[in-house]
């Protein structure tokens, strides 16, 4: 019997057996198993079944080179399974210049979601002012008319509500556009909501957050967008200089004109806004886009709780005054006399020094708080100036 046993190994183990000449991976022949009944088979195909779905779950794939799929995962640097969200972080204790610049970063981002935002409706309302088929000569009248029906005629549809009568036949014409922007919209919009319920909550851990709970309309978003536009006030030496960064301010040598008005005073570009690069000659740095992120989330809200807070004062003030130096009238009036205003020039110009005066006293709250001039404790690379980085 030993013999036998031995021969029978050697055969197996020895370099003439055919099947494994092939290659290590062949196979070597069983013998035959004796035959099953039909009944037998029926009751082992199930228990089959599910021995093998098991075993495949739990074995992880092979690939071509024989190593297992998380291991070529892991050599090629591919998460195999989501890790675990990031923790959030702790603004109550974070250093002054840290929180700062993550909520520029933040409002990098915002900013970003909002033009997506404006991108799908415009490209909508587009679409819906081409259906109108106006004439390429058409007067300027019937197209802005256009424009401001579609703008109608999308927002409803977004809002999935029913369209005005005149609507109704381009409304059902172009439902499934709208119903295309509308899901487009969507993880834009909770994008959005989540960046910016991340910047209420940096928002809290400011110096001068005080000043949002007792002035209605004057949000933690609100104040967060200023220090995302402006960073960190304490690098300001006065107000004066922090009006001149969100648009506020007056142009130099232009003491009685809003930066705003630059484009109806007609001077050149190159006066009034920022630098393109570092190194470049001082001009004045006024940004629309930074202005309109300050009117959208900061003066129209404070305007509309103008008559529960001090500074709408302010607005009353300015208002009774502009009327005695700048006296309003129609479009006609106003162009041939430059001195008068029309009323939505006074309007503008009674909100920019109702804000004005609310960034004048974040900065003195702030300032006041005992917040030192900071120096960032740790280089961020990404938000330094082009000079430093190349200086580093």
């Amino acid at each position: 019997m030993r013999k036998a046993s031995t021969k029978s190994t050697k055969s197996s183990g020895g370099g003439s057996s055919p099947a494994l000449a092939e290659g290590s991976n062949a196979r070597v022949a069983r013998p035959p198993e004796p035959p099953q009944s039909v009944d037998d088979e029926s009751k082992n195909k199930p228990a089959e079944r599910s021995k093998q779905n098991v075993a495949r779950s739990s074995t992880p794939p092979k690939s071509p080179g024989g190593k297992s799929g998380a291991e070529v995962a892991k050599r090629s640097r591919v998460l195999v399974a989501s890790p675990p969200g990031p923790a959030q972080p702790d603004y109550s204790t974070m250093p002054l210049d840290r929180l700062c610049r993550a909520i520029q970063e933040a409002q990098v981002e915002r900013k970003f979601a909002i033009q997506m935002e404006m991108g799908i409706v415009q490209r909508i309302a587009a679409r819906v002012v081409r259906a109108f088929q106006l004439d390429h000569d058409a007067p300027e009248a019937s197209r802005k008319a256009a424009w401001v029906r579609a703008e109608r005629v999308v927002r409803r549809g977004l809002q999935d509500k029913p369209q005005a009568e005149e609507d109704a036949a381009i409304g059902a014409a172009l439902s499934d556009h709208l119903t295309v922007a509308r899901l487009s919209l969507a993880p834009v919009t909770a994008f959005r909501d989540r960046v910016e319920a991340e910047m209420v909550k940096a928002a809290e851990a400011l110096p001068a957050f005080a000043l949002t709970e007792r002035t209605p309309g004057f949000k933690a978003l609100g104040l967060a967008v200023i220090v995302g536009e402006a960073g960190d006030l304490s690098n300001y030496a006065s107000e004066r200089k922090l009006w001149r960064r969100l648009g506020l301010g007056v142009a130099p040598g232009h003491e009685e004109h809003a930066y705003s008005t630059w484009k109806g005073l007609g001077l050149p570009t190159g006066e009034w806004d920022a630098p393109e690069f570092p190194g470049q000659p001082r001009r004045a740095g006024y940004s629309p886009r930074r202005l309109g992120q300050i009117y959208g989330v900061v003066t129209v809200p404070l305007m509309m709780f103008k008559a529960r807070h001090k500074y709408g004062e302010h607005y009353d003030k300015r208002r009774a005054h502009t009327e005695i130096t700048h006296p309003t009238g129609t479009f006609a009036e106003c162009k041939a006399d430059p001195s008068r205003w029309t009323p939505a020039h006074s309007h503008a110009d009674a909100m920019r020094i109702m804000t004005k005066a609310l960034v004048e006293d974040l900065w003195k709250e702030w300032r006041g708080s005992g917040v030192a001039l900071n120096s960032p404790s740790e280089p961020i690379q990404y938000m330094a100036p082009a000079a430093k980085i190349a200086a580093e």
